[in-house]
């Protein structure tokens, strides 16, 4: 009744009984473009170096500025990033929210997770299902958001069930079609995810966390460009300059934020990445998220 699960009992000894909170879980799998490695048909390791940067700036889930404003405490005990042998590691942060079946774009309940090395989306332990506590059992579009990708939702509604003893539903993979992700029938610079062979994943290049990729300004009114925001907002005004780090300006995911790339050693830069992968060479291409 009213999401909570009850339990009696008549054994000797025990004088009370036990409420269990609705407990809804969601198996669902994802790649993130800036991460795909396309010889691995999956997201490359989790280096040392990346996960230290997780260690130090990412033991608290990141979406609690805008434009998420999600205000949820979940966070991990130091150290708890790491790079081992498998495809196991935690890559990063995600947010998932359920969204009204009638009103797709009305938040009932919102969760950060993490997305792993092949893929899978898990709760704060790694391995489980993400769950969500306090849910009525109904129908729901799921919405996964990343903090320098576009978002997406699933093209359908999902049924989930929190009542206890309940499995978790069949795994929702979105990698596996194009279909699987809503495709708004307004937007037609693009669909909703990114293609790479017979793979499909979440657009990256969104530095400035709008709802665009572009790597030079549009439209009237002006729609400012990732790159221009990576040069004089992240970058200070600096082309030559280097941040090394969490953030949302590290399109390509090495831990680095450049706008050119670097001579000796050559290491590519975001922007070259934005205009050569997400933007398939295009300086005038845009890729918007589909709502």
């Amino acid at each position: 009744m009213n999401g909570v699960s009850w339990i009696s009992t008549a054994t000797p000894g025990f004088s009370n009984f036990y409420l269990h909170a609705s407990k809804a879980p969601v198996t669902v799998k994802a790649f993130l473009q800036g991460a795909y490695n396309a010889g691995l048909a999956r997201h490359k390791d989790v280096t040392s170096s990346w996960a230290s940067i997780l260690n130090a700036n990412a033991l608290n889930q990141p979406y609690n500025s805008a434009p998420f404003n999600y205000p949820g405490t979940e966070s991990v005990s130091p150290l708890f990033f790491t790079s081992t042998v498998g495809t196991t590691d935690i890559l990063d942060w995600v947010l998932l929210e359920l969204r009204d079946a009638a009103t797709p774009a009305t938040i009932i309940s919102r969760r950060a997770a993490f997305i792993r090395e092949d893929g899978a989306i898990v709760d704060l332990d790694g391995i489980s299902s993400v769950s969500f506590r306090g849910v009525a059992n109904g129908n729901y579009f799921l919405a996964i958001r990343h903090r320098n990708h576009l978002g997406m939702r699933t093209s359908a509604i999902q049924i989930l069930d929190g009542t206890l003893g309940n499995a978790a539903p069949a795994l929702y993979d979105f990698t596996d079609g194009q279909a699987k992700a809503f495709q708004n029938p307004s937007i037609l610079t693009n669909s909703a995810m990114a293609q790479n062979g017979s793979v499909f994943m979440m657009w990256a290049g969104n530095a400035n966390l709008d709802d665009y990729v572009r790597v030079t300004t549009q439209g009237l009114p002006p729609i400012p460009s990732d790159a221009a925001y990576m040069l004089g907002t992240i970058l200070s005004g600096n082309p030559n300059a280097t941040i090394t780090g969490y953030s949302a300006g590290d399109l390509n995911m090495d831990g680095s934020v450049r706008v050119i790339t670097l001579a000796i050693p050559p290491i590519p830069s975001d922007v070259s990445f934005m205009l050569a992968t997400p933007l398939n060479g295009n300086n005038n291409a845009t890729r918007r998220e589909h709502k």
